[in-house]
């Protein structure tokens, strides 16, 4: 039976689990690796955070206090970067699919949001 963490394969159970430095050494490049990549990732949570605080559809969510206006678009956007697309792309697609209905727009309003979630942004 292999065992499967967050950090990447560990390996049969019945093995003796890092007797071998080579199965260790590359345990530890997989986990490194994949730590690097986790990086990217963002919770739903701080996706609908930054789109609250930057409101790219001028939905007047902070003057309403309606924390939760961009949730949905959120989730998306979170499993769309969890599948690799980058930040970017994911937000374009899913704001143009709840706001647009798939259609073209002016993606620089979302700028802001990428700026927020990567700590550019400290004026709120």
């Amino acid at each position: 039976m292999i065992v499967e963490s967050l950090l990447g394969d560990v390996g049969d159970v019945g093995d003796d689990y890092g007797a071998s430095q080579n199965g260790a050494s590359k345990t530890n490049n997989e986990s490194s690796q994949k730590e690097g990549d986790m990086k990217k990732y963002f919770t739903p949570e701080q996706i609908s955070d930054a789109l609250f605080h930057t409101d790219p559809m001028n939905t007047c969510c902070k003057e309403n206090d309606c924390y939760d206006e961009y949730d949905y678009v959120a989730q998306d956007v979170a499993k769309r970067l969890q599948a690799g697309q980058d930040l970017a792309a994911a937000l374009e697609k899913e704001i143009g699919h709840w706001f647009y209905d798939g259609g073209p727009f002016n993606t620089a309003v979302l700028q802001p949001v990428i700026n927020e979630l990567e700590g550019a942004s400290h004026d709120r």
